[in-house]
């Protein structure tokens, strides 16, 4: 079971505007390759907030027992190449969405999730996915085209002090500028009587990770945190020794105006 823990900020909070109403158009093309309502909903969740999943995430999902409904499904996933496979320990195995058509009919052809990534990466992906499946009515923000509409457009951020990462082009000069390519959950909520305010999130991979880690995030993110007036974060893990201590590292973070360095860890513990 993914496990989740809260950490809080807060001064004065922004307003917001609703977004969007939610977009059915896709089902029809899903269904063209036999899948079903429930299993077209699912691939566009997986391709829209982790590229990965496990069988047990579709019977959680459908409400299903392991057994016909999600062989079934791999099957037409197989049969249609929209999908491949990989085993892991005690015979499970993760499916990957690797499939141009699947992304293309959700309306992101070009998310990148339908590329090979690390074991690291594929962990904090399928964390996530079990994130969104015990929290499916959140209004999130899964494309990086999404976000930046919620925090350049809505919540008046500029641009520069978004966390971004430059790439450059194969063969050439130049340089492409890629903002929150960590891909984590974030959400909007009606935790405040002002109004709905931005979650953001933190996917643990496992125990053998530092906090230098998580401190890396945070520094890469301190830009966004100073404009905003309420910095919710939660720290999303399955086994972790350093969820205490990532808490500490959050506050003593926040209230050093987000300027904390690696450095400065072992004054952590005076804040």
């Amino acid at each position: 079971m993914t496990q989740i823990k809260n950490m809080q900020e807060s001064s004065q909070p922004h307003p917001w505007k609703r977004g969007r109403s939610f977009d059915s158009s896709y089902l029809q093309d899903l269904k063209v390759y036999g899948y079903s309502e429930t299993e077209a909903a699912f691939l566009r969740l997986v391709a829209l907030h982790s590229g990965v999943f496990l069988a047990r995430q579709f019977n959680d999902f459908a409400q299903a027992k392991a057994g016909k409904r999600v062989d079934s499904f791999l099957k037409k996933l197989e049969a249609n190449r929209h999908c491949k496979s990989y085993r892991l320990a005690k015979n499970a195995a993760v499916f990957h969405l690797t499939s141009r058509v699947v992304y293309r009919a959700i309306g992101h052809e070009h998310l990148r999730h339908r590329r090979s990534h690390q074991v690291d990466y594929v962990k904090t992906k399928l964390l996530t996915l079990d994130y969104v499946l015990q929290n499916p009515t959140l209004r999130y923000f899964p494309t990086e085209e999404e976000k930046l509409h919620l925090f350049t457009r809505v919540l008046n951020v500029p641009l520069s002090e978004l966390p971004s990462r430059a790439y450059r082009t194969p063969h050439s000069p130049s340089k492409t500028v890629r903002y929150f390519v960590d891909k984590y959950p974030l959400f909007v909520s009606d935790v405040s009587p002002c109004g709905p305010v931005v979650h953001f999130t933190y996917v643990d991979p496992g125990p053998y990770t530092t906090i230098i880690e998580f401190l890396n995030h945070l520094r890469t993110y301190a830009p966004l945190f100073l404009r905003l007036g309420v910095i919710r974060l939660l720290y999303i893990y399955q086994v972790s020794d350093k969820w205490k201590q990532a808490q500490d590292l959050f506050h003593a973070f926040v209230r050093s105006g987000c300027h904390l360095g690696s450095q400065d860890l072992d004054l952590v513990k005076y804040f």
